[in-house]
């Protein structure tokens, strides 16, 4: 899907999510990519589907992917970007090189600098959610949205209106693990993205993934990932 195709109204957006419906372009897995300011443009047409009945459960298989990781842009929109991070700092070193040589005439005509892709920042747009089971696909939307705030099994509960005992035995079948042991995997899984993307201190890691206390954090941590969080951030740096 081209940026400059892209609709500019919600009711052309309805419209044409409407065709591709019916066309069964949501059968399968999608995924739309684009520079981190146009995939602006794609998270309209992900929000739009969420106002459409007929695309209710569709949300969860398109997944959105930006470039360049402008991390306030990826991180303020109302679904969190995932964006491919590039090696900035080596593409300014070939400029500069680049430049140099230039000044002193020993090249000549155009030249250009690629910039190369170093990994993936997942978030959230990109953390698609395949379940047949409605109780078990809205749990996990739950969690995956509040795990970085101090929520607790009862809250999914709650926001489901199904009995603890109930869903816990649905995720048991379907998971394999508990409605905590989801909580804490989510809220580990953000902590390590913030070790890897971050320069935040531990505690403040911990208060952004959502652990109570930073002595919860790293005892937490530590039984999952083997190591303690400044360790795993400084292996990960080597």
């Amino acid at each position: 899907m081209k940026n400059s195709l892209l609709p500019h109204s919600r009711e052309a957006e309805k419209c044409l999510l409407g065709a591709m419906i019916a066309q069964g372009y949501f059968d399968r897995e999608v995924l739309l990519s684009a520079d981190d300011f146009f995939s602006e443009a794609h998270r309209r047409i992900y929000l739009t589907m969420a106002e459409l009945d007929d695309l209710e459960g569709h949300c969860d298989i398109v997944s959105l992917v930006g470039v360049d990781n402008d991390e306030l842009m990826c991180e303020l929109s109302a679904t969190p970007l995932s964006s491919v991070a590039l090696d900035l700092e080596k593409a300014g070193y070939e400029a500069a090189k680049l430049l140099d040589s230039l000044m002193f005439g020993q090249l000549a005509g155009g030249h250009i600098v690629h910039v190369e892709p170093v990994y993936i920042v997942s978030r959230q747009s990109t953390e698609v959610i395949v379940q047949d089971d409605a109780h078990i696909a809205s749990a996990l939307r739950f969690i995956r949205n509040h795990a970085a705030q101090l929520i607790g099994v009862p809250d999914v509960v709650e926001h489901l209106g199904v009995s603890r005992r109930t869903l816990e035995r649905k995720f048991s079948r379907a998971l394999g693990r508990s409605i905590a042991a989801k909580i804490t995997q989510s809220r580990l899984e953000r902590a390590k993205r913030l070790l890897l993307e971050t320069d935040m201190p531990s505690h403040r890691v911990a208060v952004g993934a959502g652990f109570g206390s930073v002595k919860t954090f790293n005892r937490v941590f530590r039984r999952a990932a083997g190591v303690p969080p400044r360790s795993f951030r400084q292996n990960a740096g080597t």
